[in-house]
């Protein structure tokens, strides 16, 4: 019985190790075939073939984001007011066209008071005013936030460029 045991064990010696032989040779026949693919992916590029972008799109350009608490916008002149820091107006929002981060929101068909800076006031045309009521214009808006002085009158808004 011995003798049984002993050739049980030898030839499952010989099978393991003809098993643990086959799998080394798959690996290095997988590997083998790997380093080939990867050897004929690796030649050089002629330079018709670099100049070649024909079939590449352009990167697109990303919008050129706007400071926080600014928005641009395109809004009508409802009326106004001269005071001595510039002009008190009311806009009535035509289009939000671009929102900066923390800027509040300014839904189409709502009126908003805004200042107007003194500057851009006298660099405004006299015989074609932009600033005059019923005109449409496109409006940078800046949120005054903490920086509106407590206890003025003066608006939420401010006007940092304006063109028609």
């Amino acid at each position: 019985m011995e003798g049984a045991i002993d050739t049980i064990t030898i030839n499952t010696k010989y099978i393991m190790s003809t098993i643990t032989l086959s799998v080394l040779l798959f690996l290095c026949f997988s590997l083998s075939m790997c380093s080939s693919s990867k050897e004929e992916n690796m030649e050089p590029l002629s330079a018709a073939q670099q100049a070649d972008t024909s079939d590449v799109p352009p990167m697109p350009t990303p919008p050129i984001p706007i400071a926080p608490g600014t928005a641009q916008i395109t809004a009508t002149i409802v009326s106004t007011e001269e005071t001595e820091s510039g002009m008190h107006c009311v806009l009535k929002i035509e289009k939000v066209h671009k929102y900066g981060s923390s800027t509040p929101p300014l839904p189409s068909g709502t009126e908003i008071k805004a200042l107007i800076a003194a500057q851009l006031v006298e660099n405004d045309d006299t015989e074609q005013p932009m600033i005059a009521a019923e005109n449409t214009v496109e409006i940078t808006l800046r949120h005054m936030g903490m920086a509106k002085m407590a206890g003025t009158d003066s608006p939420d808004w401010q006007v940092s460029s304006i063109k028609r």
